[in-house]
């Protein structure tokens, strides 16, 4: 853990992780503004820079919450029962 605590607030840290797992879903197809990508990664990393692990879980799980709720409906257009 960071001597100094975390880098950001508690409601910043939710922003970014948010943040980060709609800059990845932006970069997946069918967008596919890749360049977006190394841009989440950097939210997320902010987000979680200084915190513990269980708030480290839990900002990931927001940003993949994010991530998912957003490119999984356009996924289900490739399997049978979609």
């Amino acid at each position: 853990m960071n001597a100094r605590g975390p880098a950001v607030g508690s409601k910043a840290a939710l922003a970014l992780a948010a943040g980060a797992g709609s800059a990845w879903a932006l970069a997946a197809p069918p967008r596919g503004w890749w360049p977006l990508l190394p841009l989440g990664v950097s939210l997320l990393t902010l987000a979680l820079a200084g915190r513990r692990v269980r708030s480290r879980l839990g900002l990931g799980a927001i940003a993949g919450l994010a991530l998912y709720g957003t490119t999984l409906p356009w996924l289900t257009d490739f399997s049978p029962p979609g």
